[in-house]
């Protein structure tokens, strides 16, 4: 969530809409963007090495983290998933399922 600036000031992510959004009346149809997402994210800048990437998602314990600029603005969101697909792309001998070594 960015607002007029693109700043990030917030994420709605899917623990969001389960943990907020499963209360048993249906007042939650009402609510804003902003009453049920995570305020200030963890973020990381376009020169975040993938290490230190992964570091901060596994601490912090999502699949996902926001990339801003200097000034804050999103840039865009690195997963899990896309950082497992470059390390298979750079290392694919050694992450063969097929291979019988080590």
């Amino acid at each position: 969530v960015v607002n007029a600036d693109k700043r990030l000031f917030g994420v709605f992510t899917e623990r969001d809409a389960v943990i907020k959004l499963s209360v048993d009346d249906s007042s939650w149809r009402d609510w804003t963007l902003g009453d049920c997402m995570t305020p200030a994210p963890q973020t990381i800048v376009e020169t975040t090495t993938i290490g230190e990437a992964l570091n901060k998602m596994n601490a912090g314990r999502f699949r996902h983290i926001p990339v801003v600029d200097v000034e804050g603005r999103a840039q865009g969101i690195v997963s899990i998933r896309d950082i497992l697909g470059l390390v298979v792309e750079l290392l694919p001998q050694r992450l063969d399922a097929g291979s019988s070594s080590p």
